[in-house]
């Protein structure tokens, strides 16, 4: 009889380190990102340089599982060539990169005080 339970314990321990070992991989699988694309929702027709946040531009991420998902643009996906753009007035193209994937946008930056009109009385 004792080799009875014995066998029936390790079976139970032996299905259960399968259905464990099984749940690893369903954790660690993790969905992989197809393409990005700039969320055309979120851009102006140009931008004033002192006021301008790049956050305020997202971008639509895809998942190889078909969901996607909205994320603001940081200054980790720009090159530094890129950001130094961000500070001169002028039209620009910028190349957003996100997990490997890249997209690029043209961002217009004005300069609205020398628009401005001032009054002196």
């Amino acid at each position: 009889m004792n080799i009875s339970i014995n066998k029936i314990v390790a079976l139970v321990l032996f299905m259960f380190s399968i259905f464990i070992l099984s749940g690893c991989e369903f954790i660690t699988s993790k969905e992989t990102v197809t393409s990005i694309e700039v969320e055309a929702t979120t851009l102006e027709d140009s931008y004033d340089i002192d006021t301008f946040e790049l956050s305020s531009i997202s971008i639509k991420v895809s998942f190889s599982d078909g969901k996607f998902q909205s994320i603001p643009i940081t200054e980790a996906m720009l090159s530094n060539e890129h950001l130094a753009l961000l500070a001169s007035v002028g039209e620009h193209e910028i190349i957003i990169t996100y997990e490997g994937k890249t997209t690029s946008v043209t961002l217009r930056l004005i300069n609205n005080e020398e628009n401005a009109t001032f009054f002196i009385f």
